[in-house]
């Protein structure tokens, strides 16, 4: 049944233009008039890397008018020429499941790739971690950027995979009990190489308890919850060592402490935000290691609030709702939306995944496809909907984003002091 969809599909493509009439707004992100040009594709499977061969393209007007088709080349890439900004889908098949792939705000001259990318957990090579022993450790906590082992006794190996790897790292010990309690061995800068290892000769250092002051909570969204964490090493991916406080909250302000907290070079607080009507907002902010006070005015930091997104079947629309009510009310650089649900394609029930990557939180239009039928309609069951608005402290909106919006949105995380995102409530 897929093949025959790619079939239809592939049957309709072309190779470059296939103009369907000019959309509603042929402007860039920022207004400006763009002069129509060629867009290229490269889609990509989930590692973001490799290329996907025979995959329908579809570039697309901002009302969801059909502009052209084409279909992915043996290397993976498609192009098209656009009369101004586009969006542009990519139709893959993956086992019994099609994943869509929306970017929007492409403009004439860009170079994308596209695909539903997922972290890539390869294996990129192993570091030996050498320590001290603590007299009376019952044992150690050995962290690195891609997570941490629990060893009996020194050395230690770690794992490094592709989506966590850092050229420069920070390597924490924490022995668990003994004679002072728990205490940290803390190395900052040591290079990558695989195969390769560094011992951590210095002395341990004590345990901190860490504050954590919330002031100017909004009273319009009222918050339910905040769960505070501090983890080190504050680079890579997690679990990481840390400490945590989770605390309901009762007014405009909260005061959380956090105890047990390894002292090292650096440390990552992530602040969870929970509204009473389940919507969530993260703060990550990069603080130094031996810091025992942390402040978060929260009409200076929280992004607008997102509404449970809404589905018009009759327009083709998914609707984005915001609240910027006590918040700093600024812009996203990155606005991502999913859509699941299970739709009856020739017949046959099917699951589709369908993300879209926006440069603000305005209503997703579905583009019109080559096959229409593979539009969510009334009959349609769906399992997940969500809005999630992005931003990175260094990062100055999408258009830096473009080129490969998950790919480079993950770079830049790796260098930013601050991450802040706003999610809507769970489905």
């Amino acid at each position: 049944m897929r093949a025959s969809v790619l079939v239809v599909l592939a049957a309709c493509s072309v190779p470059t233009s296939q103009f369907t009439g000019v959309g509603a707004d042929a402007g860039s992100s920022d207004g400006a008039v763009v002069a129509p040009g060629m867009v290229k594709v490269t889609v990509v499977d989930q590692t973001g890397v490799n290329p996907v061969p025979n995959v329908p393209v579809v570039f697309s007007n901002p009302d969801g008018t059909m502009v052209a088709q084409a279909t992915s080349a043996i290397d993976g890439t498609a192009q098209a020429e656009v009369p101004g900004v586009v969006s542009v889908t990519a139709i893959s098949p993956v086992a019994a499941t099609y994943r869509l792939v929306t970017e929007l705000g492409v403009e004439p001259g860009d170079a994308i790739r596209l695909g539903q990318v997922t972290d890539d957990r390869t294996p990129v090579g192993t570091f030996t971690v050498m320590f001290p022993s603590v007299p009376g450790a019952t044992g150690y906590e050995v962290t690195g950027p891609c997570g941490g082992v629990d060893v009996p006794t020194s050395p230690a190996v770690l794992t490094i995979t592709r989506d966590c790897m850092v050229p420069s790292m920070e390597i924490v010990v924490i022995a668990i009990g003994g004679a002072q309690g728990m205490n940290a061995f803390d190395k900052n800068n040591v290079p990558f190489t695989d195969g390769g290892s560094v011992d951590l000769t210095s002395s341990p250092t004590p345990v901190l308890a860490v504050d954590a002051s919330y002031t100017n909570l909004p009273v319009e969204q009222t918050v339910s919850s905040i769960e505070t964490s501090r983890y080190v090493p504050a680079q890579g991916v997690g679990p990481h060592s840390g400490c945590q406080s989770n605390d309901s909250v009762s007014g405009a302000s909260l005061d959380a402490s956090l105890i047990f907290c390894p002292q090292t070079t650096n440390a990552l607080m992530i602040s969870l935000i929970s509204s009473a009507t389940h919507q969530g907002q993260l703060i990550q902010q990069a603080i130094a290691g031996d810091a025992t006070h942390y402040d978060v005015d929260a009409s200076a930091s929280l992004l607008p609030w997102v509404a449970r997104p809404t589905l018009d079947r009759t327009t083709r629309a998914f609707h984005v709702a915001l609240d910027p009510n006590g918040t700093t009310n600024d812009a996203p650089d990155l606005v991502e939306v999913e859509l699941q649900y299970t739709h009856s394609l020739n017949g046959t029930p099917t699951f589709f995944v369908w993300q879209a990557y926006m440069p603000t939180a305005a209503d997703f239009v579905f583009p019109a496809l080559p096959l229409a039928d593979m539009l969510p309609t009334e009959a349609d069951t769906t399992q997940f909907e969500f809005v999630s608005l992005q931003e990175l402290s260094g990062l100055t909106g999408y258009a830096p984003l473009r080129a490969d919006v998950v790919g480079l949105f993950d770079a830049a995380q790796v260098s930013a002091s601050r991450m802040r995102v706003s999610d809507s409530p769970d489905p």
